[in-house]
């Protein structure tokens, strides 16, 4: 589990995790997410699910922060996040050797 901030227009590109479920519990704010083609709108106190293999992402369409938890199971993807913050420009790189796909044609 990992604590994420997502600052205003923030968030990920469309993409598949392969290896494990992802989960997030939204603390403070609202996001805007998208799962397999479907439109989900979340606020606080909001738990969304998302299996692997689904196409996800999400977004801040508002002017607040949003704070939230992200839970995988199984563990083992923080190591991505760790090789991310140290070098943000090769994170297709690290996503793909943790199993992360980026599909063509979204977002």
């Amino acid at each position: 589990m990992m604590e994420a901030l997502v600052p205003p227009g923030g968030g990920p590109p469309s993409h598949v995790q392969t290896r494990e479920d992802e989960g997030f519990y939204v603390l403070e704010g609202t996001l805007t997410f998208w799962v397999d083609g479907r439109e989900v709108k979340t606020g606080p106190s909001t738990f969304l699910n998302v299996p692997r293999g689904c196409v996800h992402n999400f977004r801040n369409t508002t002017e607040q922060d949003v704070r939230m938890l992200i839970l995988f199971a199984p563990a083992g993807i923080e190591g991505m996040f760790s090789k991310m913050g140290a070098d943000p420009e090769r994170y297709v790189e690290f996503a793909t050797e943790y199993g992360v796909e980026f599909p063509e044609a979204v977002d």
